[in-house]
């Protein structure tokens, strides 16, 4: 968790880095170089910097596969957490079939998110960002805090 979060504070850091010698490189305000919000800004800002880079095919694996372990390790971590609250909840139904469980919420999981990998697959990611986040994040947050409570 610890290396998830500082290499998430990093980022921003490089990435910022990155946008003011690209704006300056152009002579441009930071605002005409990152026109693009949200995800694709990540893409956009650390392509141009690898790509000023010695060993530039060597720092993109690199940031490809920091990536993919970014990714996955988030991933994990929202499993295990829906994993255990269920089997604590419900021992006498899935205690001795946990395997099946998890092959389930997985296989749903799977299905769910192939809507994202379609042409409009970054509409389906944007309306997720805009709508789905926010209310689902204070649902949370206020369920926690009534059970701590």
């Amino acid at each position: 968790s610890t290396v998830n979060c500082l290499t998430s504070f990093v980022s921003g850091f490089v990435i910022f880095t990155v946008l003011g010698y690209m704006a300056e490189m152009r002579n441009e305000d930071v605002s005409e170089v990152a026109k693009d919000m949200g995800p694709s800004l990540l893409f956009i800002t650390y392509a141009e910097a690898i790509a000023n880079m010695p060993a530039s095919t060597f720092f993109a694996i690199i940031f490809f596969l920091m990536l993919l372990t970014l990714g996955l390790d988030s991933t994990f971590a929202g499993l295990e957490g829906v994993i255990t609250g269920v089997l604590d909840e419900f021992p006498h139904i899935w205690s001795k079939r946990r395997e099946f469980f998890v092959l389930g919420l997985i296989i749903v999981c799977f299905l769910g998110s192939l809507a994202t990998l379609t042409f409009g697959g970054a509409y389906v990611v944007k309306l997720f960002e805009e709508y789905a986040t926010g209310p689902a994040v204070l649902t949370v947050v206020f369920l926690e805090a009534v059970a701590v409570a």
